[in-house]
């Protein structure tokens, strides 16, 4: 017999969600990958600019389809 708790563990929109948290938290890794090194060199440069940059626009996108998908179940 499947419970109810483990159909919606399994649901797509769950499922979107944790790809979604997961996506997101590999792009704050990375992020903080570069602030540990422009700490340690006291300098950034452009690509570290340019990457950091990225990331904050990944980040927007995939927060932004995540309130849509919260959005649309409530």
């Amino acid at each position: 017999m499947i419970h109810e708790e483990d159909v919606e563990d399994e649901s797509p929109t769950v499922v979107e969600l944790r790809r979604i948290r997961t996506e997101i938290w590999r792009i704050g890794h990375n992020v903080n990958q570069i602030a540990h090194n422009v700490n340690r060199d006291m300098n950034a440069s452009i690509e570290d600019e340019s990457s950091a940059y990225q990331a904050g626009k990944r980040i927007e996108k995939h927060l932004d389809r995540q309130q849509q998908i919260l959005d649309h179940v409530s």
